[in-house]
């Protein structure tokens, strides 16, 4: 929102102390309990240049009032700047001793919000420059106060003028409807990289206290995150509350996750989690990973064992989901002097293999068992 506005301190338009009142202007603001608010949450009480107008403010805290003449949510900064102008020229402000006014408003560089003051980094010269233009983004123009420190005397000094009943909004609080406003200007705005980074080295390194850990923990208890499949969407809820959720909509991006997927090393089909966590850079048949290179035996006779080996399950075993998961990455030989029970399943002689596998444990033994069993097997089934 913004206002034209006329503050007046009470106690001096009482006493007959003058001047006593004041016609500005404020951009980006809210009105609320008879105060201003501005972008940063903080309260305004106008810029009048007048000597110790910051000291008369400081003095009249809670005997001030404020009434706005003009608002608008949509002008731009030179329709409020025009609109201040002929509220003042109304009131003749400049001339009269009951204002703090000494000149009318008007447009310049030095009052426009889109504009601040900038210091060459090499020469040093001081100017007024849009806040977005081309020589401030890339860092050749910085702010005046940019590299400079306050002293250990300067932070002591501004810290006791600004704590407990000395800060301008002591014993006050934000309504609901300014904490709404505040929320909404900041709520969806991306930070830039600087701002990130700024953050990141802000807080990197600083070890959190156990009464930090609770309460981040207290805040995260009883939480679950669900996602829109439609849109992609993640929202944090608290467990209670998933039921007010469409679970054919809302649901765990776990399960969205778990789609089909194809393995660009050996082809292999499967859910995206499986695809990530056991294929493509990982896949046990790229040339980057060989879980073989360590071994014995010579790589062409196990290979051809497993063309072997699957040439027999996909002749015995029908074409199933379940069962493609057991592919040639996975079938391996038994580990050292496993043996075979030939009343076992081809489907457990499967999972025992994909066991062996994750051992990393073969040898020529336990090829050899393999083929007895096998023999064994169609044996019997004969």
């Amino acid at each position: 929102m913004h206002i034209v506005y006329k503050i007046c301190f009470l106690d001096r338009k009482k006493n007959s102390i003058y001047p006593y009142q004041y016609i500005g202007s404020k951009s980006n603001c809210s009105f609320d309990n008879g105060l201003i608010i501005d972008k940063k949450g903080n309260m305004y009480f106008g810029s009048s240049t007048w000597d110790n107008y910051d000291s008369i403010v400081n003095d009249n805290i809670g005997k001030i009032s404020i009434k706005v003449l003009w608002q608008s949510d949509d002008c731009d900064y030179n329709e409020l700047i025009q609109m201040e102008c002929e509220l003042q020229n109304d009131n003749d402000c400049v001339a009269a001793y009951t204002y703090f006014n000494k000149a009318l408003a008007t447009i310049s560089n030095y009052s426009d919000p889109d504009y601040a003051t900038y210091k060459h980094t090499k020469t040093g010269k001081v100017v007024r420059l849009k806040t977005d233009h081309p020589m401030v983004e890339c860092g050749e123009y910085r702010g005046i106060t940019y590299g400079s420190t306050y002293t250990d005397d300067r932070k002591k000094h501004l810290s006791k003028i600004n704590t407990g009943s000395n800060n301008k909004f002591y014993g006050k609080a934000h309504s609901k409807k300014t904490k709404s406003t505040i929320g909404n200007k900041n709520r969806g705005r991306i930070k830039t990289k600087k701002e990130l980074e700024n953050i990141s080295k802000t807080f990197k390194g600083v070890p959190k206290t156990e009464e930090h850990k609770e309460k981040i923990g207290k805040h995260q208890r009883n939480k679950s995150v669900i996602k829109n499949s439609i849109t992609g969407e993640c929202l944090k809820i608290y467990t209670r509350d998933r039921e007010l959720y469409s679970r054919a909509i809302w649901k765990s991006p776990y399960a969205l996750a778990d789609r089909m997927s194809k393995c660009l090393v050996c082809g292999y089909e499967g859910s995206e989690i499986s695809i990530k966590r056991w294929h493509n850079d990982r896949c046990g048949s790229n040339s980057f990973y060989n879980p073989w290179s360590d071994k014995k035996f010579k790589s062409q006779e196990f290979f051809l064992y497993f063309e072997e080996l699957i040439c027999y399950i996909n002749k015995t075993i029908t074409d199933s989901i379940s069962m493609k998961r057991y592919n040639k990455e996975y079938l391996v030989p038994f580990i050292t002097n496993l043996g075979f029970e030939y009343n076992k399943s081809i489907q457990t002689k499967v999972n025992e293999i994909n066991k062996a596998n994750r051992n990393g444990l073969i040898n020529d033994q336990s090829i050899e068992s393999f083929r007895r069993w096998k023999e064994v097997y169609e044996n019997q089934k004969h």
